[in-house]
């Protein structure tokens, strides 16, 4: 089947003159509108209870790629497309990071057409939504060790986007990858669920962004829009990272800021090291990229007399200040 291209061949069009997303496909779960959430009643917990998975937060995994399990050789993992419920036609893939060149921050194209060339030179694009349904099923023999980061290109193909890349930047419909700051709103487009010898993507297909000019409209950030398993509890290939950071609440221990995927969490001190729990930190703050490098201080900077904590985003050169840090919310939101 031909795929229908949306006005890319002469140049960039703005949001006011480009034609309408060609090929809609039908929709098999409704779409939820405002910010994800996983509380009761929300379209993604209606997905993750079909898939099995439920309510239960501890299947989440932060990190945007993983590590193919096994010991010598390859493993064979079985795809399955679970759901389509976005409007329009993607491909997807994966391709393995260690060998893609380029930086996603300051060289996102570059690094976009590596990547995609590189699925389709090893023929590791997926899923096609002009021919497979859901419930289709590839397996793949991936060689042991692998990193795999993955990629969705919304309302298009892997060969159109080859063809002429220059055409999806600086759109925002640009490829969407598991890497946050790869996206056109350096944000998260995915979110990952291993648990019960299995891992489950689920995918937002609009780009995640202030003022988005995408032709196929703004993104209801529901994260139900594609979803695929695969049948193999892959591993998480970020790891801790540690900044020492005083004592916020004052309680006489020093307290630690922990680097995991794209959260930052606080894990206040005791007086048996021990018993500090790195893996459910007292305060999570969310939304940094995997490719970020963080700097993190804390002080006194509204002279209220309570401890802040200071983040340093190097690789956008901001800084995000969160004030009286001990008695703040368990979960922040990176503002």
């Amino acid at each position: 089947m031909e795929t229908q291209r949306r006005g890319r061949e002469n140049s960039i069009q703005g949001p006011g003159n480009r034609p309408e997303p060609t090929n809609p496909v039908k929709k098999e779960l409704p779409r939820a509108t405002g910010p994800t959430s996983r509380n009761p009643g929300k379209t993604l917990d209606t997905l993750l209870n079909r898939v099995g998975i439920g309510n239960d937060d501890t299947f989440e995994s932060a990190p945007s790629s993983f590590i193919v399990p096994g010991s010598t050789g390859s493993t064979s993992l079985t795809f399955t497309l679970k759901s389509d419920a976005g409007a329009y036609n993607f491909s997807f893939g994966y391709f393995d990071t260690s060998i893609v060149p380029f930086d996603p921050i300051t060289q996102r194209k570059q690094y976009a057409v590596s990547a995609i060339e590189q699925a389709l030179a090893r023929n590791t694009v997926i899923f096609k939504d002009l021919v497979d349904d859901p419930g289709s099923t590839i397996t793949k023999n991936v060689p042991v060790g692998t990193e795999l980061g993955f990629f969705l290109i919304p309302n298009d193909t892997v060969e159109a986007f080859l063809e002429n890349p220059d055409s999806f930047y600086p759109a925002n419909d640009a490829p969407l990858f598991s890497f946050p700051n790869a996206n056109p709103g350096e944000l998260d487009q995915m979110l990952a669920f291993v648990g019960n010898g299995k891992t489950f993507f689920t995918f937002e297909d609009l780009a995640r962004m202030t003022g988005n000019n995408n032709a196929a409209g703004n993104s209801d950030h529901d994260f139900t829009d594609v979803s695929f398993e695969i049948n193999r509890s892959l591993v998480a290939a970020n790891g801790l990272e540690l900044h020492p950071v005083g004592d916020l609440n004052a309680d006489g221990f020093d307290d630690v800021a922990v680097r995991e995927g794209r959260d930052l969490g606080v894990v206040f001190g005791k007086a048996d090291v021990w018993q500090m729990n790195f893996e459910k930190p007292d305060k999570i703050i969310r939304g940094f990229g995997d490719f970020s490098q963080v700097t993190v201080s804390s002080g006194d900077w509204n002279a209220d007399g309570k401890v802040d904590l200071a983040v340093v985003d190097t690789a956008t050169d901001r800084t995000f200040v969160y004030n009286s840090i001990a008695t703040a919310s368990a979960v922040i939101q990176r503002t």
